[in-house]
């Protein structure tokens, strides 16, 4: 059985953080004894020595030497801080593999805070493009600007250093200061208590604590806490004080570490940035969701739900963490119109993305949503784990009331994709009128971590446009022409670069006429399946109200009705000739019989085929 809770102690914030006088309550029985913490401090380091990954963000700082290297050395630590601000944001909800190269080509083209300060949000959105939760990027550029505008410390140094030897123009290195402290760190655009306290223990060496997904896996099954992570009051009231009480660890015996040689913190530059990136890393390599190795955790001896399982009390530790809350994906339909340059179809406008939308600050094609199936609680789709802590958090959108059906939302009919658009087109003044000529595609689905998108393509040529849509840098309207050359150091998101693959495959390099676009039947079903490019695009045409006959450079359309009752004739003719197949077979069986039974053997022998019964 779970441990009962007994009497709540109260919790003090470290020194870091953003609330130094608040009482936190947390249940006893969920604290750590000083012997465990003593164990989990001394095992965890040990373990995170050996089998730590080598990161690119991960460096070690050495103390200087003399006053001479004090600048260097302030520089150096500023300058991890600002690495390390770049990782956690990029970590948030994205993968450690994948955030590697995307790090690397940030701190290529932002080597400093200073540069990211200079360069434009488009820059930050553009390197970002294709990681996802584009929101992130732009916190991160605010942040720089904050860091060089507001805080505005830089570092003096006199060190002259040029990109290229062959440059006679030589620049200064500027480095500028970042907070050292949980506090004033969570002032920065984006950065709420988990990312303060990451920066303030692993580039400052700060007493500060951290709290992610792998934290809450790790400490949950340590203590075999019941409570459910989805409700937010728990990681305030839970693992928050745990994590406080585990990091205060090392504050409690800095004294005798600072005297005792034999002990392997002491010499140490920073001992809580490594063991909170230690409880992180056996949380994402080893006390892992689905078929943890046990085995191999250095915490086995301490971990409740590991001895309740050796005793059969539980079947598997995989149940702990509790969480009863899922998170239900909503259905989006949606129509979109890549306007191309006549003779130049590779040139297709974009439209810039409001900031506080989806993929907002990137560039997509003009699109409408048709139907959005929404679930009341939902929060909104770019909320990061750590901007749940963090004061700035703007209140959550009111989830809206829809009526509609995931399978509805999924299987619009036509005329609501195409009108809807066209409406769209009208009222924003793309066009004039809604008799211009579209050319229908195929459809893209596309899964975000919160939405099950379908995207349903339209084209149509820049020879019908309206309105002025020459290159603008105002906030408000912001649209741009895009070659394919350009669009590869743009912020295009992978929905619009799957949309646009989709669209060069299916064009059809035809004048267009205003005519009615043909009718198009789309899926009843939302599959989000990782199926080829192909087979969406033979079922869309599959599905097409319209059969279309080549023949002779013109297209003869078919309705559906004909070509059923030319089928039903031909099967008709089929079933006839069957059944006087059948009457033949057994009228020429008959006289063979009777031939027998008179006993009259004939040289002659009367051939009967399906001709001569006709004949008769």
């Amino acid at each position: 059985m779970p441990p009962k809770k007994s009497k709540s102690v109260a919790v003090v914030d470290n020194e870091n953080s953003s609330s130094p006088t608040k009482r936190v309550s947390c249940a006893k029985s969920f604290l750590f004894s000083h012997d465990e913490r003593g164990h989990i401090w001394r095992n965890l380091i040990n373990w995170y020595d050996n089998n730590k990954k080598d990161l690119p963000w991960r460096k070690t700082i050495k103390s200087a030497d003399d006053e001479d290297d004090d600048v260097k050395a302030t520089e150096e630590l500023h300058q991890r801080a600002y690495e390390v601000l770049v990782s956690e944001i990029m970590l948030q909800q994205t993968q450690v593999e994948t955030v590697k190269t995307y790090f690397l080509k940030w701190m290529k083209r932002f080597p400093t805070v200073k540069d990211l300060a200079d360069a434009t949000v488009d820059d930050a959105v553009g390197i970002w493009s294709g990681l996802g939760y584009y929101r992130r990027a732009r916190y991160l550029y605010n942040a720089a600007k904050y860091i060089v505008e507001k805080i505005n410390k830089p570092i003096k140094n006199e060190e002259i250093i040029s990109d290229d030897e062959d440059d006679d123009e030589e620049k200064k290195r500027i480095i500028y200061k970042l907070p050292d402290n949980v506090k004033d760190l969570m002032q920065l655009p984006g950065v709420g208590r988990y990312t303060a306290g990451a920066i303030a223990s692993i580039a400052f060496s700060r007493t500060a604590s951290v709290v992610d997904g792998n934290v809450f896996r790790v400490f949950a099954r340590l203590k075999r806490i019941e409570e459910d992570i989805a409700v937010n009051k728990t990681a305030n009231t839970v693992f928050w004080p745990m994590a406080d009480n585990l990091i205060q660890h090392y504050r409690d015996i800095e004294d005798t570490v600072l005297e005792k040689e034999d002990l392997e913190l002491k010499h140490r530059y920073n001992v809580t940035g490594d063991f909170n990136q230690a409880v992180m890393e056996l949380g994402r390599t080893v006390c892992i969701p689905r078929n943890p190795k046990c085995t191999e955790c250095p915490l086995a001896e301490v971990c409740e739900a590991n001895k309740a399982l050796e005793k059969e009390e539980i079947a598997t530790v995989e149940i702990y963490p509790v969480k009863n809350k899922k998170t239900k994906k909503r259905t989006q339909v949606v129509s979109c119109c890549i306007f191309y340059k006549e003779g130049d179809v590779d040139s297709c406008l974009f439209e810039k993305r409001p900031k506080e939308t989806l993929l907002g600050g990137t560039w997509h094609f003009p699109f409408v949503i048709i139907q959005d199936t929404k679930a009341e609680e939902e929060e909104n789709e770019e909320d990061s784990e750590d901007e749940e802590g963090s004061k700035k958090k703007k209140p959550k959108k009111q989830a809206k009331k829809t009526k509609a059906t995931t399978k509805a939302a999924a299987s619009s009919s036509e005329s609501e994709h195409f009108i809807k658009l066209k409406e769209f087109l009208v009222k924003e003044g793309f066009v004039q009128d809604k008799s211009i000529p579209f050319e229908y595609h195929a459809s893209v689905d596309h899964v975000f971590t919160h939405i099950n998108q379908t995207n349903h393509i339209y084209s149509c040529s820049d020879k019908y446009l309206i309105k002025d849509l020459e290159d603008s840098n105002s906030e408000e309207d912001q649209w741009k022409w895009f070659a394919n050359s350009q669009r590869k150091s743009q912020g295009i998101s992978t929905v619009a670069s799957k949309i646009f693959k989709q669209f060069k495959k299916t064009f059809k390099n035809q004048d267009a006429s205003p005519i009615t676009p043909p009718k198009v039947r789309f899926k009843t079903k939302s599959p989000f399946k990782s199926t080829s490019a192909e087979t969406k695009e033979e079922n869309s045409e599959s599905s097409s109200s319209d059969e279309e006959v080549m023949k002779d450079d013109e297209v003869v359309r078919i309705s559906k009705q004909e070509v059923k009752e030319k089928v039903k004739d031909e099967i008709k003719q089929v079933k006839m000739e069957t059944r006087l197949s059948k009457r033949v077979a057994k009228r020429t069986s008959e006289e063979s019989a009777n031939q027998s039974a008179n006993e009259t053997p004939s040289k002659k022998k009367k051939q009967t085929s399906i001709s001569s019964f006709f004949k008769k």
